[in-house]
């Protein structure tokens, strides 16, 4: 990584430090402004809800003690002149604009009222029913009504009322009343309004009673309630009376806000006081600080600039001196180098002084390592080396003696080296043709392994068909065996029905004879009857010759089956020892197959290691194939040892030592 030049890294290395200390002052100074703006943000919100406050409450205090003069005034006066009274709230109305009328509501219900205030009777109204009547007679004292809508001039008012009893006797004289408009109020909020501020005014049932906004003033039909136009006014409300807190308006705006209430009212002032004047307060300071840093950026810019034309200048020519001897070039020219202090001159002049040196040094090392080139190692540094130099000859000197050790030494082992190449090269070439006997052995044992492996690969394929023959004759033994069984069976059962059909036989000849001493009876009785019984004397007598002869028939077949009887018993004792002899040829057959199988499963494993051993034949033939190339590679590189050895003891004794 290329390193900056000095005058970039001082232009870069303060420019920093002046731009950190900027930065540092700016953002102290930044910070402090905006501690600042917030503290004269929070204060002049609450400033300004105090001077509304103070201001309406002195305004209301004014008004409050109108009423108690006017109601004091009446309560002394015994009889009451209606006409002194009216010419007295009508010089009132004169000197304080600000209220809107003065009446009176005496005991008997008569209204009077000042003059010069138009009065339409038709829109009168119960004034007993009003929310200030009912409060002034509830009330010991003054009471402040709520905000209504007047009938008479349909403006928003505020009532000031004060129950009135004559002084001696506290009889009931009336009320005394002061309608006030509750535009003064609004028009007194305005004058906040110059820097963004703004003030509203809330009822005691959080309705906007003053509000900036035409469009949020109440009227007859209806009031706003803030919560619905300015939900951070609920939030405001919330906390402690004369904390400030910041929040965003309905539009977005943000806003530092506070409440407090208007003594002896349940009116509420709401003190807003816009955050953008803080923002632009910090935006101002932003805009001084970055400007002032440019500023102290060009001139500290131009005064570095200066100091550098003047101290780093020559320390640049100095080090293009130096990179010229770097480079080779010791020749160099210091003159032209400006010396505005002492440090600069001690600079300049020891760089004269190493140049000369370093040249005078360099001249006589180049003639030593000329005549250690030439092969002559006699040679050594005959100049002083001053300082760290002295290194340069003294590594001069000891390269010079060890390379004559070295030479030496190597004359003595250059012919050792050779008599060992030639040992070398003799026993690669015994390695060589020792390894070619062990190959051709290799090959021909493997030749004789493939042989044998051969027969009992064919050995193996004999003991595997001697193994499916010997099953297949398992299997056909067993066959005969569930065969000869199933003819055992077959013969008890042809015992069994032989045996039933000689019982059936017995039967028959039974009846044959019953049959014959029927017909004997028959042939005595129609031989009795005479000549009526010669027709069935006939008959008798062909029964009876028909059951002689089916007797004899029976005798000759119960004989045959006698016979049969006796050859069946003699067949199931021969079935019985064919069974027996099945059972001991699957016995036999069983136990040969399982040796057969076993003798074929290991067949089949020396198979396969006859297969291993082939392989691993096969394999170390070819590493001592392998070994045979290395071992005549070595013979080759012992021989050019022994040349390369010879060239270099020729070489060697060139050398002056």
């Amino acid at each position: 990584m290329k390193k900056k030049a000095l005058k970039t890294q001082i232009n870069l290395m303060f420019g920093i430090i002046v731009a950190i200390i900027l930065l540092c002052s700016t953002a102290s100074r930044l910070i402090s402004i905006a501690i600042s703006s917030v503290e004269v943000a929070e204060n002049t919100t609450i400033s300004n809800a105090k001077i509304a406050k103070h201001g309406i409450d002195s305004w209301l205090k004014e008004k409050i003690a109108v009423v108690e003069t006017m109601s004091t005034k009446l309560s002394t006066n015994v009889e009451l002149n209606e006409e002194e009274l009216i010419t007295y709230l009508t010089e009132q109305l004169k000197v304080k604009s600000d209220i809107e009328s003065l009446f009176f509501y005496t005991s008997t219900g008569e209204s009077i009222r000042s003059t010069g205030i138009e009065y339409d009777p038709t829109t009168a109204y119960n004034i007993t029913q009003t929310e200030w009547y009912q409060g002034a007679m509830s009330s010991n004292g003054i009471y402040l009504s709520e905000p209504y809508i007047s009938d008479q001039t349909g403006e928003l008012m505020l009532a000031i009322a004060h129950k009135v009893n004559q002084c001696e006797t506290n009889e009931f004289m009336g009320v005394f009343n002061m309608e006030l408009p509750v535009d003064y109020m609004y028009d007194f909020t305005l004058d906040f309004a110059e820097d963004g501020s703004s003030l509203v005014i809330l009822d005691q049932y959080d309705n906007i009673l003053i509000h900036p906004l035409k469009e949020l003033m109440p009227t007859a039909q209806k009031k706003y309630p803030v919560r619905e136009t300015n939900p951070f006014a609920i939030d405001v409300l919330n906390t402690v009376e004369g904390q400030v807190i910041k929040g965003n308006m309905v539009d977005g705006t943000g806003v530092y806000s506070s409440w407090l209430t208007i003594p002896d009212t349940e009116l509420t002032i709401i003190s807003n006081y816009p955050s953008k004047n803080v923002t632009n307060a910090i935006m101002v300071e932003v805009w001084v600080s970055i400007i002032t840093m440019i500023i102290s950026q060009i001139v500290f810019y131009v005064a570095v600039k200066i100091l550098i034309k003047i101290y780093i200048s020559p320390l640049d020519d100095v080090v293009t001196s130096l990179n010229q001897i770097k480079e080779g070039n010791l020749q160099i020219e210091t003159g032209h180098i400006a010396r505005p202090n002492n440090e600069l001159d001690s600079l300049v002049s020891a760089l004269d002084v190493v140049s000369n040196t370093i040249t005078n040094y360099i001249t006589e090392i180049a003639n030593i390592l000329k005549s250690f080139s030439n092969g002559n190692f006699k040679a050594t540094p005959k100049q002083s080396y001053v300082g760290d130099f002295g290194q340069i000859q003294e590594a001069l000197v000891e390269i010079a003696t060890s390379l004559r050790e070295l030479i030496y030494n190597t004359q003595s082992s250059t012919g050792n080296v050779l008599d060992a190449a030639n040992q070398i090269a003799g026993s690669a070439q015994e390695l060589a043709d020792l390894t070619v006997s062990q190959v051709e052995l290799i090959s021909k044992f493997r030749n004789d392994t493939i042989s044998v492996a051969e027969g009992v690969i064919e050995i193996i394929g004999e003991v595997d068909k001697t193994y499916e023959v010997i099953n297949d004759m398992t299997t056909k033994a067993v066959d005969s065996k569930e065969i000869g069984n199933k003819l055992v069976i077959a013969m008890q059962e042809i015992s069994a029905s032989i045996n039933e059909i000689s019982g059936v036989i017995g039967s028959i000849e039974n009846v044959a004879t019953q049959t014959n001493l029927l017909a004997l009876n028959a042939s005595i009785e129609a031989a009795r009857v005479g000549e009526q019984g010669k027709g069935f004397a006939v008959v008798a007598n062909e029964i009876r010759e028909l059951s002689t002869t089916t007797t004899q028939t029976v005798k000759d077949i119960y004989g045959r089956i006698e016979k049969n009887l006796e050859n069946l018993s003699k067949g199931e004792n021969m079935v019985e020892l064919t069974a027996t002899a099945l059972d001991a040829i699957v016995d036999t057959s069983v136990g040969i197959r399982d040796f057969a199988k076993v003798l074929s499963a290991n067949a089949t494993d020396q198979k396969e290691a006859l297969h291993t051993i082939i392989s691993s034949v096969d394999m170390l033939q070819t590493e001592l194939g392998k070994n045979s190339g290395i071992s005549e590679e070595n013979v080759a590189v012992s021989e050019e040892l022994a040349a390369q050895v010879d060239n270099l003891k020729g070489q060697v004794d060139k050398f002056e030592i």
